[in-house]
């Protein structure tokens, strides 16, 4: 079907490549594979944010390598089989791991490369008007996990310019995603150094005052409770944050607790800390703190944080962690004064952090809508204008 753009034509996905390969999941062990080893690559490997090369199982027997499902730098990858937010998923593998095979899950597309660039259609698979199309095409009777067949996707329908201008298309999003991988490296390098203004400020330096300092149990300086029990049914709309061990997970129009407060999980999810200024509900499978024993609670949390509480997991089929064990942990404490002093450095640091987090947001809310202007014809490059 041709378009109203000039030389562009709306035709199936299939008409456009040379063939489609799978490969195969023998049993594996969960755990990648080492260097210079093989591995066969994981649903999870292929996302619509990049390949994941590491997120692979190793191959124990040698001679079930199958090189011809060898994945190599440039192959686009496509996810047969994921939950329904993730099956349909492509990506364009790259160099960063060798000795890496096709999954019976994960398909490789091989593009006519005298019709399109393979770099172009990934794009379009991960628009919102093909991935319409593959949550329409997919199937399974389990909605944990959804498959799309070969033929459907030979089925999807994409819109197809000149091969010229496809790879102007692909020269855009190259450009914007340049600027979201410097800005990831920056966040990376701001979050370490969070990480290390932790680190420093919560130990003594060298020019405080011995009687700066406090040496106890972790109870002697905050005492935590469990949260208390309440069911979805019960909840009625309203403003107040319901936290639970993975924190904010909905709202109810009574508190338990005045704020500030400081939650942690206790069942399921362990190890994140949660600041809250407001009246609050605390869910039953979490821990609060019930009593800051005068120290600035914003102090406590950013502690907490740091005591990686996750590693005194009880070791249960469930991951649980027990207040009293926390209680017991031996702590060094700042002086109240001192405590302020480092919420404040910390959180200019924290600032920071989040303020870049924001604008890598909006790079890729750019880029979300950057897809359907292209893809479109909306916004055409300059290989693609007429004038």
């Amino acid at each position: 079907m041709r378009s109203e753009i000039k030389d562009w034509v709306s035709a199936p996905l299939g008409d456009y490549l040379s063939r489609i390969e799978a490969g195969r999941s023998p049993d594996l062990p969960d755990i990648p594979t080492s260097p210079g080893g093989w591995g066969v690559l994981k649903v999870s490997a292929v996302h619509a944010t990049g390949y994941r090369p590491s997120e692979n199982k190793v191959v124990v027997d040698l001679g079930s390598v199958d090189p011809r499902y060898e994945v190599f730098p440039g192959d686009l990858l496509f996810s047969r089989a994921n939950t329904p937010d993730l099956v349909g998923s492509a990506c364009m593998a790259t160099a960063s791991k060798e000795r890496l095979l096709l999954s019976d899950k994960t398909l490789r597309l091989t593009v006519n490369p005298t019709l399109a660039d393979s770099r172009y259609v990934c794009i379009c698979l991960s628009s919102h008007r093909v991935r319409q199309q593959i949550v329409n095409a997919a199937s399974g009777s389990s909605m944990s996990m959804q498959n799309i067949s070969q033929g459907a996707i030979e089925r999807l329908i994409l819109w197809w310019p000149p091969l010229g201008e496809q790879r102007s298309i692909v020269e855009a999003f190259d450009s914007v995603d340049s600027v979201i991988s410097l800005s990831d490296r920056f966040l990376e390098k701001e979050l370490l150094i969070e990480e290390g203004l932790l680190r420093y400020f919560l130990e003594p330096s060298p020019e405080d005052a011995v009687e700066d300092w406090v040496d106890g149990r972790f109870v002697e300086f905050a005492h935590l409770q469990r949260g208390f029990d309440i069911t979805v049914a019960e909840q009625r709309q309203g403003l107040v944050p319901v936290v639970s061990s993975s924190g904010i997970s909905s709202f109810h129009d009574v508190a338990k607790v005045g704020g500030p407060g400081v939650v942690t999980g206790r069942k399921g999810k362990l190890g994140s800390v949660y600041y809250l200024e407001s009246d609050y509900w605390p869910h039953d499978t979490s821990l609060w703190v019930n009593d800051f024993k005068g120290n600035d609670p914003l102090f406590v949390a950013l502690y907490m944080r740091a005591m990686r509480l996750e590693r005194f997991d009880a070791a249960t089929s469930v991951p649980t962690l027990n207040r009293n064990v926390v209680h017991r942990v031996p702590v060094t404490f700042p002086r109240i004064s001192r405590q302020r002093e480092i919420v404040a450095r910390v959180e200019c640091q924290a600032a920071k952090v989040s303020a870049l987090k924001d604008e890598i947001a909006k790079l890729r809310n750019l880029k979300i809508g950057l897809v359907d202007d292209l893809l479109t014809g909306k916004v055409r490059t300059m290989v693609g204008r007429s004038d």
